[in-house]
C-alpha cells in the first residue's frame, strides 16, 4: 500500500497549493466558503494529478527502467502492479472530476483541459523542445485558474502572465540541469541535445527576470496597490524576488540545482526562507497581522 502512495507522488501536491494564490492574494481571508472551496479544490486536483502520474508511469516504464534515478519508482523497480496501477489511476481521474463537477462547471473543464494537456504531453509533446517547456509553464498556469475558478474569484491577467513566465524559468532551470549533468549528447526521450544549452539559459533568465517584472507591474497596480496599507514592506518585495530568482539560476548554473526547481525551491533553505518572508509580508503589509 505504501509503494501505492509513493507511486501517487504525494510530495509533488505542493505544487498544487497554487490553488490558494487567487483567494490569498484576492485577500478573501474572511471568506470561509471560498477558503473551503480551495482546499476541496487543493485535495481532488492532487487526486487528479496523481492519475496522471501513475499513467505517465505506466507509459515511460520501459525508458524509466533504465534511468539511473527514474529506476527507483515503485512501478519501474516492480514493487507494484501495472494493472492495479493502471485501475488505481482511472479511480483517482473519475473521482477528481466528479467531485469538481459538482463544485462547478468552469472547474470542471479546467480540469479536462489539464488532463487532457499532460496525456497529450506524456505522449507526444514532451518529446518537442521548448513547446514542452511552455506545456509545463500551462500546468501550473492552469492551478492558478482552477482557484480562480473554484472560488470564484477573478485574478487579473498580469498575475497570470506572471505564473506563465516565472514557471516557464524554473522549467528551462530543469531542462538545463538535465542535459548539463547527462554524458551523452542529449537527454534520453527529449528533443534537447547538448548545444540547446545555450538557448535554455538565456529563455530561461529572460523569462525569470520578465516574471519579477510582471510581479511588479501586478503589485504597483492601483486595484492592487490599495488593498496594502503598510507600504514600506510592500515596497521590499520586488527585490527580495529579483534575489530569489536569481539564486536559482545561480545554483541551476553551478549544477546545485535540484531535478525539480519546485521541489528545490521548497527544500532549499535559502528559496524556502525566501518564500516565507515574501507570504509573511504580503500579510503584514495587507494588515492582517496587525
Amino acid at each position: 500500500m505504501l509503494n501505492y502512495l509513493k507511486a501517487m507522488r504525494p510530495h509533488q501536491w505542493a505544487k498544487n497549493l497554487l490553488i490558494f494564490s487567487p483567494w490569498f492574494f484576492a485577500q478573501k481571508w474572511s471568506d470561509k466558503t471560498a477558503l473551503l472551496r480551495c482546499l476541496v479544490g487543493f485535495i481532488v486536483f492532487s487526486l487528479l494529478a496523481s492519475g496522471v502520474y501513475l499513467l505517465n508511469d505506466i507509459k515511460d516504464l520501459k525508458y524509466d527502467k533504465t534511468h539511473p534515478e527514474k529506476k527507483s519508482r515503485p512501478l519501474a523497480s516492480g514493487s507494484i502492479n501495472k494493472k492495479t496501477s493502471t485501475y488505481l489511476a482511472l479511480l483517482l481521474i473519475s473521482f477528481s472530476l466528479s467531485v469538481t463537477y459538482f463544485l462547478g462547471v468552469k472547474s470542471f473543464y479546467i480540469e479536462i483541459l489539464y488532463l487532457i494537456l499532460n496525456l497529450a504531453y506524456s505522449l507526444k509533446l514532451k518529446q518537442i523542445p521548448y513547446l514542452d517547456l511552455l506545456l509545463l509553464s500551462t500546468f501550473y498556469l492552469i492551478r492558478v485558474y482552477y482557484g480562480s475558478g473554484i472560488a470564484t474569484i477573478k485574478v487579473s491577467h498580469t498575475f497570470f502572465l506572471f505564473i506563465l513566465f516565472i514557471f516557464y524559468s524554473l522549467a528551462s532551470a530543469k531542462r538545463y540541469s538535465e542535459l548539463a549533468v547527462t554524458k551523452e549528447d542529449k537527454i534520453s526521450n527529449r528533443g534537447y541535445k547538448k548545444k540547446s544549452l545555450t538557448v535554455l539559459k538565456l529563455s530561461g533568465l529572460f523569462s525569470g527576470y520578465t516574471s519579477v517584472a510582471l510581479f511588479i507591474f501586478y503589485l504597483f497596480n492601483p486595484a492592487t496597490y490599495r488593498l496594502y496599507p503598510h507600504k514600506l514592506i510592500f515596497d521590499l518585495i520586488s527585490p527580495i524576488l529579483l534575489f530569489w530568482m536569481t539564486n536559482i539560476w545561480k545554483d541551476t548554473l553551478s549544477g546545485k540545482l535540484h531535478s525539480d526547481p519546485v521541489i528545490h525551491a521548497i527544500s532549499d533553505k535559502k528559496s524556502l526562507l525566501t518564500l516565507i518572508l515574501i507570504l509573511s509580508m504580503l500579510t503584514y503589509s495587507s494588515g492582517l497581522l496587525l
